[in-house]
């Protein structure tokens, strides 16, 4: 398994918990990707890169589940 890094993700990517979509990237940072998410209420999440498992063709798949990502500070 390879490690991913920041270089490897871009704003604008889709986000992805398992098989639910939870938001796009809105920043990349040396440890953190900024996830916003919500049509009506928005809420921003920084989610460690490590709990990023690829990143690939516009696409950003997390270790963790929807619940895991809700349950983390707002950024």
């Amino acid at each position: 398994m390879t490690q991913v890094l920041m270089e490897d993700i871009h704003e604008g990517w889709q986000v992805f918990a398992g098989p639910d979509r939870i938001g796009t990237v809105s920043y990349v940072r040396s440890d953190y990707v900024g996830v916003k998410t919500g049509r009506i209420v928005k809420h921003e999440y920084a989610i460690p890169l490590e709990l990023v498992s690829d990143a690939a063709d516009g696409v950003v798949d997390l270790k963790v589940g929807r619940d895991a990502v809700t349950r983390m500070d707002i950024a």
